[in-house]
C-alpha cells in the first residue's frame, strides 16, 4: 500500500485512501536564488519507502537526479517526522520559477512490505534505491551505470499468480527431447511469493565488481564491460547447495555480493524464469507473437533470420554467427558480433531485456538426467517448484550434476530461443554462450 501528497507551487494537498498506508504531509518547496537548487521538505507518519515524480508545466520529467531522503527507505528519528530531499534543475530548467506554479511534485510513501516495482542495488555497497517506474531512474536505462556499478531489478508480482509452463504440442520449433534439450511438458505452475529479477543479464563489469575476475571469452576491451558475463560455472556463481540449502544456501560469487549489497541475491528457479520471460504471453516469443520463419529440425546453429526474434535478442541469425556460420573471433569481436551490449533489443511487457538471446541464463534447478536423456517437466500442476533434488537425480546410474539453463543465446538458431526452450550445463563447467541474471528472493 502507498500514500502520497501533491505539491503545486507551495501548497500541499494530502489525498486520503481507503486503507491506511504510510502518510505524507506538510510538503513544501523552496528554491535557492543563487544555485537554483530546489529543496522539498515533507513529513511521514511512520517509516516508509519514499518516491517522487517531478512535473514542470504539468509534464512529468524523466530520469531526474535527486539527493537526500527520497527513493529509499526513510525512517523517522525519535521525536521527529520531518525529512528533506533536493533537486538541481538542469537542461534548460535552471530558471524554473516556483512562484509561478510551474513545478509540481508528487511525493509517494510505500509500505516496506509492498515496495514500488524498481529497485537499484549498488555493487559498491551504497544504499538500495527504489523507483516506481523505469522512467524515474536517474539518467534512464540507457545510462551505462546500470550495466556496471549498479543493478536494476524489477519486482515480479507472482504471489497468487499461475501460468502454463512449457509449450503446446503444436508450437513452432518445439523440441520434444533431443541432445541437450529437455521435454517442454505443458503444465500449471502457481506461486505464493513475489521475487525480483534483474532487468539486464549480468555484465562482465558487474561480475568483476562482485568477484574481482574477468572470466569471459569474448573480451574485446572496448566492448566487454557492458556485454554479458560468460564462461564461469554455476558452482562458481552460487555453490551447489540448491535445493537442499534453499535460498539461504548460497556460496561463491553471490555470497560475496550479498555481503556487499545486503540483499538476498540469487538465481531464479526455472519456473520463475519462464514466468518472468513470458510476462503474461503464451506464444513462442514474449512479444506475444510466434516466430515466423521455420527451419530444418537439425539446424541448431543455423543462421536463419527470424524477423520477430531479431527485434528481441541476439542470436545466430542477426549477428551472433558470421556469414559462414562460424563464431566471431573471441578477442576482437565487438558488440555487433556474438553477444551484444545488454539491453540492445526490445524488452518484454515487464521491462526485462535479452531473454530471447545474448546468453543462456543459469537457473537454480537440477535437471533430471537419466538413461542418456535430459528429463522433462512433467504434466502435474505444481506450486513454487524447486526442481528435482540431487539425491533423486543421483539415483540414476548415469547421473551427471547438471543444472538448467534458460533463454536463447547468440550462437543458436531461432527455435532454441523460444520462451519454453530448456538447456543444461554441468554445474562445474562453463560455456561462452551461458551467463546468468541476478534475482532477489524475498
Amino acid at each position: 500500500m502507498k500514500g502520497f501528497a501533491f505539491l503545486a507551487g507551495c501548497a500541499a494537498v494530502c489525498l486520503p485512501t481507503l486503507a491506511q498506508p504510510p502518510q505524507v504531509s506538510n510538503v513544501t518547496l523552496t528554491q535557492d536564488a543563487a544555485t537554483r537548487e530546489v529543496s522539498v521538505r515533507y513529513e511521514l507518519d511512520r517509516d516508509a519507502i519514499v518516491t517522487v515524480k517531478v512535473y514542470t508545466n504539468e509534464v512529468a520529467l524523466s530520469g531526474v537526479a535527486l539527493s537526500g531522503n527520497v527513493c529509499r527507505l526513510v525512517t523517522n528519528a525519535v521525536g521527529s517526522t520531518a525529512h528533506e530531499f533536493r533537486w538541481q534543475p538542469i537542461d534548460g530548467l535552471e530558471d524554473i520559477c516556483l512562484d509561478a506554479g510551474a513545478v509540481r511534485v508528487a511525493v509517494t510513501a510505500w509500505d516496506a512490505a509492498t515496495p514500488p516495482d524498481y529497485l537499484v542495488a549498488d555493487l559498491r555497497g551504497e544504499p538500495v534505491r527504489y523507483y516506481a517506474d523505469a522512467s524515474e531512474l536517474p539518467g534512464g536505462l540507457d545510462d551505462d551505470r546500470y550495466r556496471t556499478d549498479l543493478v536494476v531489478f524489477r519486482r515480479i508480482r507472482a504471489a497468487g499468480a499461475s501460468f502454463k509452463m512449457g509449450s503446446s504440442a503444436n508450437e513452432f520449433g518445439r523440441i520434444a527431447n533431443a541432445g541437450n534439450y529437455g521435454n517442454e511438458d505443458l503444465h500449471t505452475v502457481a506461486f505464493t511469493k513475489d521475487f525480483w529479477l534483474a532487468v539486464f543479464e549480468t555484465t562482465q563489469y558487474q561480475y568483476w565488481r562482485m568477484s574481482g575476475e574477468w572470466p569471459s571469452t569474448y573480451s574485446n576491451l572496448a566492448a566487454r564491460a557492458t556485454r554479458p558475463v560468460h564462461r564461469m560455472s554455476y558452482e562458481t556463481v552460487r555453490g551447489t547447495a540448491w535445493p537442499t540449502g534453499g535460498f539461504d544456501g548460497v556460496g561463491g560469487v553471490l555470497a560475496k555480493a550479498r555481503a556487499v549489497t545486503g540483499l538476498r541475491l540469487d538465481l531464479p528457479t526455472e519456473a520463475q524464469w519462464e514466468f518472468a520471460c513470458r510476462a503474461g504471453t503464451t506464444a513462442s516469443l514474449n512479444g506475444g507473437i510466434d516466430q515466423s520463419i521455420s527451419e530444418d529440425a537439425d539446424g541448431e546453429f543455423s543462421r536463419v533470420d527470424d524477423p520477430a526474434l531479431s527485434l528481441r535478442g541476439r542470436y545466430a541469425g542477426n549477428g551472433g554467427r558470421l556469414a559462414d556460420g562460424t563464431k566471431p573471433d573471441a578477442a576482437t569481436a565487438d558488440a555487433s558480433q556474438a553477444m551484444a551490449r545488454v539491453g540492445s533489443f526490445r524488452p518484454n511487457a515487464w521491462g526485462l531485456y535479452d531473454m530471447h538471446g545474448n546468453v543462456g541464463e543459469y537457473c537454480l534447478d537440477y535437471c533430471n538426467y537419466r538413461d542418456g536423456n535430459f528429463g522433462g517437466l512433467g504434466t502435474a500442476a505444481v506450486t513454487d517448484p524447486t526442481g528435482p533434488t540431487k539425491a533423486a537425480c543421483a539415483a540414476h546410474t548415469d547421473w551427471l550434476p547438471v543444472r538448467l539453463v534458460r533463454g536463447g543465446a547468440w550462437d543458436v538458431s531461432p527455435r532454441r530461443c523460444r520462451s519454453a526452450v530448456r538447456r543444461y550445463q554441468i554445474e562445474t563447467g562453463g560455456s561462452d554462450a551461458f551467463g546468468f541474471r541476478l534475482a532477489i528472493q524475498d
